[in-house]
């Protein structure tokens, strides 16, 4: 839902000012459709390729995951 994916932009620009991450966005089988790394001058993350439905992510930083949850698209 939409506190789902406002969660997610929060995360990532707290982790953003610490250095670069890395964010995953799987499918509910696990299969990685989104494989990116984030920082200050690279900070978006286009979801529109995403059909409606339930999927998860993991932010990593150092090789760590720091983050992970839920995003919903509608």
């Amino acid at each position: 839902d939409a506190q789902e994916s406002r969660g997610l932009g929060d995360v990532y620009k707290r982790q953003v000012k610490e250095g670069a991450i890395h964010l995953e966005i799987m499918d509910v089988m696990g299969r990685v459709l989104i494989n990116k790394t984030i920082n200050h001058t690279n900070n978006q993350i286009d979801i529109n390729q995403l059909s409606s439905g339930l999927y998860f992510y993991n932010v990593l930083q150092n090789d760590k995951v720091v983050q992970s949850g839920k995003l919903v698209v509608e």
